[in-house]
């Protein structure tokens, strides 16, 4: 029983110091990415209703979250920096580049997850991965409705 209360509250914490970060790091302009980086780097939507996680996964989990959280934000930082770039410059942004940019991010959130699935044991991977199924289904309805938003056009 302690030992899930201890992993409850290393996840609580997890999620707070994370939040905090998030309202304090900001979004990039225009509001166009899927998940805020902060977002992507964290675990917890992924392991919503996966039973029996132990202390040390926890540990690990939080541990694979810390390295990938500063990569996110470097990621996001060269993005935001890129469109406000082209702002400044009186133009809109490559989109070449821009979804470069994004690919190579949802390569990390692909990489993270394998990560975190091989800290898992095989009775926990089906409710991971039905969670990561329904995140990349919630994304590709965002993406829909961001293409809408924008007249219709495909990604470039």
């Amino acid at each position: 029983m302690m030992r899930h209360m201890r992993a409850a509250a290393l996840g609580a914490a997890l999620l707070i110091g994370s939040t905090v970060s998030v309202d304090a790091q900001g979004g990039p302009p225009g509001g166009g990415m899927r998940r805020a980086p902060d977002e992507m780097a964290l675990l917890a939507k992924t392991l919503e209703g996966v039973s029996g996680i132990t202390d040390a996964q926890a540990w690990s989990l939080a541990a694979l979250e810390t390295g990938y959280k500063p990569k996110f934000i470097t990621a996001s930082t060269a993005m935001r920096d890129a469109i406000v770039a082209a702002r400044q410059a009186g133009g809109p942004p490559d989109m070449a580049v821009m979804m470069k940019m994004r690919g190579q991010m949802d390569d990390m959130w692909k990489e993270e997850l394998a990560a975190a699935r091989a800290i898992l044991t095989s009775a926990q991977h089906p409710k991971f991965d039905e969670n990561v199924k329904g995140i990349t289904a919630a994304d590709s309805v965002r993406d829909a409705q961001m293409r809408e938003r924008m007249g219709g056009r495909p990604p470039e």
